[in-house]
């Protein structure tokens, strides 16, 4: 960190993590109008598509 090296054991996120290996990311952007999301659900199925093809789980 900040050019240092640190113990795995402190790391915040795995070396190995396939984002930091790979560049595997999913994004899904939404709008809002009057407070209310536009087209919601077609956006999180395209989230979840996206996590499902690249084989991303999806931990909450």
């Amino acid at each position: 960190m900040n050019g240092e090296f640190i113990k795995e054991s402190d790391a915040k996120i795995s070396i190995y993590d396939s984002a930091l290996m790979f560049g595997d990311m999913v994004f899904e952007m939404t709008r809002s109008f009057n407070k209310k999301q536009f087209r919601l659900r077609e956006h999180l199925e395209r989230l979840y598509t996206g996590l499902k093809i690249l084989r991303i789980p999806l931990k909450m």
